[in-house]
């Protein structure tokens, strides 16, 4: 029997093992889906550019109590702490989302297994979304939260929700508690989609037969939903896999002269 295990890696990146497969070392590291597609979001340019407002502030804050003498000057020794306490804000607003989102999985995966789970005020409003979609979804629960990889390219990642609607269509989803749906998300459906593919189907089989792949945002403000479902998953499978090729190639430069 084969087990998919996540793990949490230095910087917080995410990692998976795989163990009961014949092909794979079961020491070998399979990098996260959304780790590999993290190379869109040139993830080098943010402290830099968070850098870059915080020194911003400084020096007009402090040019603002140098023309202001007198009962300003407490305000300019304090301006070090203000820079301290702004750093890191927008990795903190990051991590906040990314727990909104891990709790939200979680309570609907305890609703569709007929819980009745506590709902926090933040939440209200995604649950109800939800609530919304999964009303006119038409679909039957397979499972929740599934782990995958794929042994030939390198990666693994964790499965939202897996469906089936009427005529038997493998549906995969994705819940998303952003502002917005973006293009890297097809990306990430068409690798899940791949991955479960392959762990199912006999080899020679065609992957992506009677498999449907949909980025589901829930609303926080009011009850709404929107969906966005990948219409080309090998095109967008071909793009994650351009992504892994770029990740791949960042890691060899690290041992060169070039800088980061």
């Amino acid at each position: 029997m084969v087990t998919v295990s996540r793990h949490t890696g230095q910087g917080n990146s995410r990692y998976y093992l795989v163990d009961g497969d014949n092909k794979v070392d079961p020491k070998q590291r399979f990098e996260s889906v959304t780790t590999i597609t993290n190379v869109l979001d040139k993830p080098a340019l943010i402290p830099w550019a968070e850098g870059m407002g915080i020194q911003a502030m400084y020096d007009v804050a402090k040019q603002w109590c140098a023309d202001n003498p007198g009962i300003l000057d407490s305000i300019e020794s304090q301006l070090p702490m203000f820079m301290v306490q702004s750093e890191g804000a927008s990795r903190r607003k990051k991590e906040d989302a990314a727990d909104i989102g891990t709790e939200t999985h979680g309570i609907i995966e305890s609703i569709l297994d007929g819980g009745k789970p506590d709902v926090p005020d933040v939440l209200t409003q995604v649950i109800e979304s939800f609530k919304a979609f999964w009303s006119q979804a038409n679909l039957e629960i397979i499972d929740a939260e599934v782990m995958v990889y794929s042994a030939e390219h390198g990666y693994a990642g964790t499965i939202d929700f897996i469906a089936k609607n009427k005529t038997g269509q493998r549906w995969i989803l994705d819940w998303k508690t952003s502002n917005g749906l973006y293009k890297e998300t097809s990306l990430q459906l068409a690798a899940y989609g791949y991955a479960d593919a392959t762990m199912r189907l006999k080899p020679g089989e065609y992957i992506w037969k009677d498999l449907r792949m949909m980025a589901v945002r829930l609303g926080k403000d009011y009850p709404a939903f929107e969906t966005k479902e990948v219409t080309n998953q090998a095109e967008a499978f071909a793009g994650f896999r351009a992504c892994q090729g770029i990740r791949q190639w960042i890691k060899d430069m690290r041992s060169t002269e070039w800088k980061k």
